[in-house]
């Protein structure tokens, strides 16, 4: 009787699927006389990277994955002012099985700044579903 009682109380257990943040980042970079860069990454382990002045990948330490895999998850962006360096992924939903990323670029000699504003989203579903997390973000690159 205790073994129907338990798949029983297991068949009504919902499930949740992922948790999800993303939390603010401060992607501001300065570089003297070389390119410089700006980017955040949804990395495909769970992470938040962020893309220092000489290209290169930090872990910011902030997880957007606090429950479920990241196979589970879709992200989709939104640029809102700017131009993403070309390498940048964009367009439809994506899969978080693989990292995503944006960045920008500034290849100025002297006194120049590149700048973007892009809006990305955490879903359930390749299409539709529910909106797990939400920010916006201002990359800044600027050459002296």
């Amino acid at each position: 009787m205790s073994t129907v009682m338990l798949m029983g109380m297991a068949a009504l257990q919902e499930d949740t699927g992922p948790t999800c943040q993303l939390p603010n980042q401060s992607l501001a970079r300065v570089n003297f006389g070389a390119t410089c860069y700006s980017g955040i990454q949804i990395g495909a382990d769970g992470n938040i990277d962020a893309l220092s002045e000489t290209n290169v990948w930090v872990d910011t330490g902030d997880d957007w994955l606090l429950t479920g895999t990241n196979s589970e998850v879709w992200v989709e962006t939104t640029l809102n002012s700017g131009t993403l360096y070309s390498s940048s992924a964009t367009g439809t939903r994506l899969a978080c099985t693989s990292d995503t990323y944006w960045r920008i670029r500034d290849t100025s000699s002297g006194d120049g700044e590149e700048t973007a504003s892009i809006t990305i989203e955490l879903y359930d579903a390749s299409s539709g579903g529910n909106l797990l997390a939400s920010n916006t973000y201002a990359l800044d690159a600027e050459n002296f």
